[in-house]
């Protein structure tokens, strides 16, 4: 059974503190996975709050009413980086700035004054446009430090969601870093026609390069 239930099961095996990347190589899977979490911390009564770094959530809200789904996002704390599309509640607002360190701290101060006291669920949206944005060596590597200040936080579990192919077309490509921060590396892909959420690394000797956890849309088969 290659059904959402599989995701919902893989994601009550996921530790507080782990730093997972989502590596979406197929049309609507950055909607469809976005939805899902969301989805599940509705279930679990968790948090759920979002980067929308330069209105990825609006992207990820069309793309969603295009396959008929309805999802607003108004139960999902909202931090905003740039843009002009509010979508969901949101509790805090970053401008870009041109420097990296000033837009870091600024971040960190906003999610520090918006997180709950209790454990949540962290998704970022957008983040390689953030990488196209600051591309110097040193902004590089301040960007991918503060990923790694994450990993190990128990009071968030942290998803981070990218185009792998605009990603991959930056003049500095970050993602052997991500993959090598992350926890856990899971790629979006089409299979069968459908979207499929695909293991590329996991904390246990039972996941396997290539194991499929279950399709995204639809129903099982």
């Amino acid at each position: 059974m290659l059904s959402t239930e599989r995701v919902y099961e893989y994601l009550d095996s996921v530790f507080f503190g782990d730093v997972i990347l989502v590596e979406n190589e197929s049309p609507y899977g950055t909607a469809l996975m976005t939805r899902l979490i969301a989805e599940y911390g509705r279930k679990k009564g968790v948090p759920v709050y979002v980067d929308d770094i330069l209105d990825s959530l609006h992207v990820v809200r069309e793309h969603l009413r295009f396959l008929g789904i309805d999802e607003d996002f108004t139960d999902v704390s909202v931090i905003k980086t740039g843009g002009v599309k509010s979508i969901g509640n949101v509790v805090a607002r970053i401008g870009i700035e041109s420097d990296a360190a000033r837009y870091l701290n600024q971040h960190r101060a906003a999610l520090k004054k918006a997180a709950p006291g209790k454990r949540y669920i962290h998704i970022t949206l957008g983040i390689e446009r953030l990488f196209a944005f600051f591309e110097s060596k040193r902004e590089f590597y301040m960007m991918t430090g503060a990923i790694k200040e994450r990993l190990g936080d128990e009071s968030h579990v942290s998803f981070y969601i990218l185009n792998r192919s605009v990603v991959s077309a930056l003049r500095t490509n970050p993602i052997p870093e991500l993959e090598e921060i992350a926890t856990t590396v899971v790629r979006i892909q089409l299979r069968n026609k459908r979207h499929a959420l695909v293991f590329a690394k996991g904390p246990t000797l039972r996941i396997v390069d290539g194991d499929m956890i279950a399709y995204l849309d639809g129903s099982a088969r």
